[in-house]
């Protein structure tokens, strides 16, 4: 009977541990707004998939002068050479639609084949404007921001995501951005 009575007492206080820990974990979120929606957009949807977007995002970074990291051969590849040195890279990663006007799309600019936990993506949109998609707004996250969602609620659109202190892998602020 002893036993009966400290077994159901541990599972009792286990229980309530479980509860506060549960509590601490709700995510507090800070409210922001973020303008993106400063284009002329075309009516008519081109349904960009992430085949499109990564030629986007590689030829406008290309005119700027990055590297294409999928062009490149890592067992050639040579950073002393002087047509690489100094230069960043950019690497596709993936996309993430706003909506028929606007796509977000995840990349890595950083130095050729570099990884890490402290390498964080980028963000950049994709504007479907009346002259075609093009890149608006690129950057327009800082790179320790974390992006998680985005959700439409009561008809506005969200952004959830948090900073991210890459030294001490800690999430710092969680953000709920409103989009205009």
């Amino acid at each position: 009977m002893k036993k009966l009575i400290i077994l159901s007492f541990l599972i009792f206080l286990s229980c309530k541990k479980e509860e506060q820990i549960v509590m601490l974990e709700k995510t507090i979120y800070k409210d922001s707004a973020l303008t993106i929606f400063d284009f002329k957009a075309n009516p008519k949807s081109d349904g960009l998939n992430s085949a499109k977007a990564k030629t986007i995002l590689n030829q406008h970074f290309k005119q700027k002068g990055f590297l294409i990291e999928s062009e490149l051969d890592f067992g050639s590849y040579n950073p002393e050479e002087k047509k690489y040195f100094g230069k960043k890279a950019i690497d596709f990663i993936e996309i993430k639609p706003i909506n028929d006007s606007a796509t977000i799309v995840k990349y890595y600019n950083c130095e050729p084949f570099e990884n890490g936990t402290c390498v964080q993506p980028h963000y950049a949109i994709i504007a479907n404007t009346i002259k075609g998609n093009k890149i608006l707004h690129e950057d327009f996250l800082p790179n320790n921001f974390v992006l998680d969602k985005i959700t439409k609620e009561k008809r506005k659109l969200f952004l959830y995501g948090y900073y991210f202190e890459c030294a001490n892998q800690k999430k710092l602020q969680s953000y709920r951005i409103a989009i205009k």
